[in-house]
């Protein structure tokens, strides 16, 4: 084999810091592929003088100019069947768009379009490069930790296999980025092993830089920054060193959140503004991830306007780039402050956001990651991790309802207080109604008969709408519903008032407009807006439109090219 044809792997972390490291195999001219032949049009210095311009813009995070290079060559190569030149461009073509707001889909096109040559090339660089593609898409793209551990596994064998110790800190800092992403300590394992390949002879200041951070990573999320400190200080110098600009902004953000831990938030502040400003140089996720901290630190300092922006900008870069990672958590963030900021109409809009996509985000979370774990031997604690994610998997969805009520508590509170000032009648969030039963049971013991009696209505009422969906009836009145109860319209009023602190008809488009949310933001809904109207209950499609807009602050297209 020739030695000529060497590829530097653009390293994704994908929720912390891109970078590069060096594979010492090669991959000839005519390589044998299977029992046929990749042939090579280009000859030999051509492409290392390609990649070596390649790697040149990917390191200083000039992934435009790495697209508008690779990809007309990747294209014509694939045309003309020049097998080794489209791995290659096709290889830098793929990992420059995952860099790229608006075409992630891009990154795994241009990766599928050389899928069968990369597979069956024998070359390790290039099978590498692949899988950390492939596995950065699915972790992005729709959190599928299983299929992103699949292929980061598979890259990680084949580094081990072939001997390449750098490619192996890249494999094992993605796979501390899984365990990071799950909030799972025992990723520190392979923490220890990336930071104790670093420190082999003849690893490139760069690849140093990339094996302190998962070090980093695991040690803040035990909240043990003092150690965590020195590694972020060391990963700092190397990339500086190494003039490796992608990697600015995470290390930064990493400074910036041990400095937060520890009190000093003028050091913290400085450092996210640092990162902000490399923003353009790093990839969606890790600039929806600074965004969001960055935001959380403002928030702190009850900074309110500022975090909004922040909070703001991170979700702009998550939808353009359909990045799902910190998506639920900026969605949330963004109603609290509105909330704060005496908007409860902003904040409800944000909210169904949230339940809407925490839904879908729970579903994806609860993929079978055990099966990975139990059948790859490389994994040695395999048997302790399948007992750990059986209770995530409970962590999880106790996470989820958590933050469920936390919201709810902080709009109602807020409502509460507009209410009292202005003495105006607002409606609630979609989710009222649970915040209505767990208010009733914090609340002290000997109320009258009467309040008994309301509360008593109310239960039923709600079980009637919960359980029964009695909402989806057409020319559902007051009475109506109030003789279904067994009350009356004046106690029926009271009660509904009294646990919901909204009127029969707005308790009653609540739900209504909850399932709505649901129905619309799912990919395989095919109702027109007559057939969605007519199942909610509504008398017409205008009707359902004007309720729609007035709950949510969108039309029900509007919300379903948003949110599906």
């Amino acid at each position: 084999m020739s030695t000529r044809h060497r590829i530097l792997l653009l390293l994704f972390f994908p929720i912390l810091i891109s970078g590069i490291a060096q594979s010492c195999n090669t991959i000839d001219n005519q390589t044998h592929i299977g029992r046929g032949k990749i042939n090579s049009q280009l000859s030999g210095t051509h492409i290392d003088s390609l990649i070596t311009l390649w790697n040149s813009y990917n390191r200083t995070g000039q992934h435009d100019l790495t697209i508008q290079s690779a990809r007309p060559i990747a294209i014509k190569a694939m045309r003309e069947a020049d097998s080794v030149t489209a791995m290659y461009a096709g290889i830098f073509t793929a990992q420059s768009f995952l860099f790229t707001e608006n075409e992630v889909d891009s990154a795994k096109y241009y990766a599928d379009m050389i899928s069968r040559y990369v597979k069956t090339s024998g070359e390790p660089s290039l099978m590498i490069n692949f899988d950390n593609i492939m596995g950065s898409y699915y972790l992005k793209t729709e959190l599928d930790y299983s299929k992103a551990l699949e292929y980061y596994l598979d890259g990680l064998a084949c580094a081990e296999t072939y001997g390449s110790t750098q490619s192996r800190i890249v494999m094992l800092a993605n796979i501390v980025t899984i365990f990071y992403l799950r909030g799972d300590g025992s990723g520190i394992d392979y923490a220890v092993q990336a930071y104790n390949a670093g420190q082999e002879n003849g690893i490139s200041e760069y690849s140093k830089c990339i094996s302190l951070i998962p070090m980093a990573q695991m040690l803040c999320l035990s909240s043990k920054t003092d150690e965590a400190l020195p590694y972020i200080v060391e990963a700092m110098r190397l990339a500086h060193i190494a003039e490796a600009m992608t990697t600015y902004t995470i290390i930064h953000a990493i400074y910036a959140g041990i400095c937060s831990e520890q009190g000093d938030t003028d050091e913290a502040e400085k450092h996210y503004s640092t990162a902000v400003r490399y923003i353009d140089y790093t990839d969606p996720g890790t600039a929806t991830l600074v965004y969001l901290e960055y935001g959380n630190l403002l928030s702190k300092l009850t900074r309110v306007q500022e975090a909004i922006g922040m909070y703001l900008s991170g979700l702009e870069i998550s939808k353009k780039s359909k990045n799902m990672e910190f998506r639920q958590e900026l969605l949330y963030k963004t109603a609290i402050m509105y909330s704060k900021e005496g908007d409860p109409d902003t904040a409800l809009k944000y909210a169904l956001q949230y339940m809407t996509y925490s839904d879908s985000l729970v579903q994806k979370k609860e993929q079978d990651f055990n099966r990975l774990i139990l059948s790859n031997s490389q994994i040695e604690h395999d048997r302790q991790m399948i007992a750990k994610e059986l209770e995530k998997q409970k962590s999880d969805r106790m996470l989820v309802n958590s933050l469920f009520i936390s919201l709810v508590v902080c709009i109602f509170a807020c409502s509460m207080l507009i209410l009292y000032r202005k003495q105006l009648k607002m409606y609630r969030t979609l989710v009222a109604q649970h915040l209505a039963t767990h208010h009733e049971e914090s609340k002290p013991r000997g109320k009258d008969s009467s309040s008994a009696n309301r509360k008593e209505i109310f239960l039923k009422s709600e079980k009637l709408m919960k359980t029964d969906k009695l909402y989806r009836q057409k020319d559902l009145t007051q009475e109506k519903f109030a003789s279904i109860v067994g009350t009356n319209r004046t106690y029926l009023s009271q009660a509904v008032n009294e646990y919901s602190g909204m009127s029969f008809n707005s308790w009653l488009n609540m739900y209504r407009i909850t399932e709505a949310t649901t129905i619309l933001a799912n990919p395989d809904n095919d109702m027109t807006l007559k057939q969605l109207a007519d199942f909610l209950g509504y008398n017409s499609v205008s009707v359902f439109h004007r309720a729609f807009q007035k709950g949510t602050g969108m039309t029900p297209a509007s919300w379903k090219k948003t949110n599906q």
